[in-house]
């Protein structure tokens, strides 16, 4: 998962943004991120383990005080507002994307000269972590994964899921905030394990070795870490996110079938080129109709009946995702099948007449003729508008819900083969070739 996207970002950054408003501060820097994650830290909200070594926390006060800055008065994060960002700070995100909170706090550190920037024969080395207890337990739980299963011991999945174990098994119980980060993957760890066809996750007494840690091989994957802040969170980090790229493509999966399945059931007639959750440039996944084929797919909407049944189509694909993951699952994945179906209704609406509510009523007419853009029949077609996808919306979710084992089908197939072309996807949810 990439650093900006994870909660604890997210609330150091609401936390700065907060502390930005109180001051007038216009664009957020280093210092003042630096000064959220303090306050968030001090608010209990971050789950990772963040250490502000070299004494960072009272030289971040000092700052502030010396810029005249107050965090006092801060009582919740900014979590929704929008802020610009200096260019200090958006190089240090932009370089810390793929590592850890703490990484991007000591590059911020560095970029505000509250501590010395190292050079790089000075970069940290891991070899203290090799020594630490909850390092030795992960290890031992990583290798006896690694036996059971037939893996390469050096990957961090391994590594995270190494982790869990320990959590399960009491081993963190002195550690709540690598317990919390580790619990708030549980679903991505759920996801991850039954794709591996994985059970007895925590049976491992038959795969560990009596011997603690005495030699840590050069090629150990903690090694690819030594540069940050604490190498073993790196580590476990590096895979937590491989891990979550399983729930991902999983969720990609049910928003594609979502689509081609209400597609299949609603209009059985518009063919379907191809199901796919190999991403591109453009898209994480997509269903591709045969537009070439005149028999099968109505070029452009035509009747109120095409109209609804395209709504319902474009919104399918998130409406499978709340289904299956629930409310909170909404992303921004589905932005361009609601601008498809805001399009489409708006012109079912305004332009061809097909609303029985808001009658045979063109606006563009009043608009290019007249110059009326606004006014009440504007305001009503808006109001339709956001009713009639209400309402696809509602249609689509009852056929979801009637559909649903074979979403699951489609689903499974796409997990295995990444693509389906109609003929696959048929023969998912009609196994025997009964129609």
């Amino acid at each position: 998962m990439a650093l900006i996207n994870t909660e604890d970002f997210k609330a150091a950054a609401g936390y700065a943004k907060a502390i930005a408003s109180l001051n007038d501060i216009k664009e957020l820097s280093p210092l003042v991120f630096l000064a959220g994650v303090y306050l968030a830290l001090s608010k209990d909200v971050i789950n990772q383990e963040i250490v502000l070594a070299d004494d960072l926390d009272e030289k971040i006060q000092v700052a502030l005080k010396e810029a005249g800055h107050r965090l006092e008065e801060v009582d919740s994060p900014h979590i929704n507002q929008t802020f610009p960002i200096d260019s200090a700070l958006k190089q240090a995100i932009g370089e810390c994307q793929k590592l850890t909170l703490n990484d991007l706090i000591l590059k911020l550190a560095q970029s505000a000269n509250l501590i010395i920037k190292t050079g790089a024969d000075d970069s940290a080395s891991p070899q203290g972590f090799f020594e630490d207890s909850i390092f030795q337990t992960v290890d031992r739980y990583a290798k006896g994964l690694a036996k059971k299963f037939g893996f390469d011991v050096n990957k961090p999945e391994l590594y995270a899921l190494a982790a869990l174990v320990a959590l399960n098994k009491g081993d963190l119980t002195q550690h709540p905030a690598l317990s919390a980060h580790i619990n708030a993957y549980s679903r991505e760890y759920n996801a991850w394990i039954v794709q591996q066809g994985w059970q007895d996750l925590n049976d491992l007494k038959d795969f560990l070795d009596d011997e603690t840690v005495q030699k840590i091989s050069s090629s150990h994957p903690l090694h690819g870490f030594s540069k940050a802040r604490n190498p073993l969170i790196a580590l476990l980090n590096a895979g937590i996110e491989k891990v979550s790229q399983t729930r991902e493509i999983e969720c990609v999966a049910y928003h594609e079938a979502g689509h081609a399945i209400v597609s299949l059931a609603l209009r059985p007639k518009v063919q379907i080129e191809k199901v796919t959750i190999v991403p591109n440039e453009s898209y994480d996944g997509c269903v591709f109709f045969d537009d070439s084929n005149p028999i099968f797919k109505h070029v452009f909407p035509s009747t109120r009946e095409d109209f609804l049944e395209d709504l319902c189509v474009s919104l399918a694909g998130q409406a499978a995702q709340l289904k299956k993951y629930g409310f909170n699952a909404a992303d921004i994945g589905a932005q361009s099948d609601f601008a498809g179906a805001t399009e489409y209704a708006w012109q079912y609406i305004t332009e061809f007449g097909l609303d029985d509510s808001f009658g045979p009523v063109q606006l563009g007419v009043l608009s290019r003729k007249y110059s009326i853009k606004s006014g009440w029949l504007f305001d009503e077609a808006q109001r339709r508008l956001q009713s009639l996808l209400k309402e696809a919306q509602q249609k689509t979710e009852i056929l979801l819900v009637e559909h649903w084992d074979n979403v699951e089908r489609v689903v499974e197939g796409l997990l295995k083969h990444k693509t389906l072309d109609e003929d696959e996807v048929r023969a998912l949810i009609f196994p025997n070739n009964i129609l």
